[in-house]
């Protein structure tokens, strides 16, 4: 999916959790939907880091835990809120981000390092401007 997409996706996923959900904690959700993607960084050394790195390390469940750490602490550094409490939230739009990205032919290593196979439902495009109206109608309608 598209990093637009992720971060709607995080902002549903954050107003899932609460009608009313504090500023810090819904920071935290959408840097963690993106920040997944912070992998593809490597292609500026690595012209194959496409193929090779995007989605394992950081689109796995055990990968995405610095990841949420890492956005935690960012996020706590210009808001307040309790460090676990930022940390889960970033989780979870972690979360958002890995399971949209299953749903592209392309799929994501859920298991590294247990398992470097990418797992693929494949019914939506990378860049599906459907998905980003469902979940703008949902921040909407909320």
């Amino acid at each position: 999916m598209d990093i637009v997409s992720h971060g709607l996706a995080g902002l549903v996923v954050a107003r899932a959790a609460a009608e009313r959900l504090p500023r810090a904690r819904a920071v935290a959700v959408l840097a963690g939907a993106v920040s997944p993607d912070l992998d593809a960084v490597a292609k500026l050394w690595d012209p194959v880091a496409s193929i090779a790195v995007h989605r394992v390390v950081t689109h796995s469940f055990l990968g995405g835990i610095p990841l949420a750490l890492a956005a935690a602490g960012l996020v706590r550094l210009v808001t307040r809120g309790g460090f676990w409490q930022l940390a889960g939230f970033a989780y979870a739009g972690l979360l958002s981000h890995v399971l949209l990205d299953a749903f592209t032919p392309f799929g994501t290593a859920f298991l590294w390092p247990l398992d470097r196979r990418r797992w693929s439902v494949g019914s939506l495009h990378v860049i599906d401007p459907t998905v980003g109206l469902i979940f703008v109608a949902g921040l909407l309608l909320t």
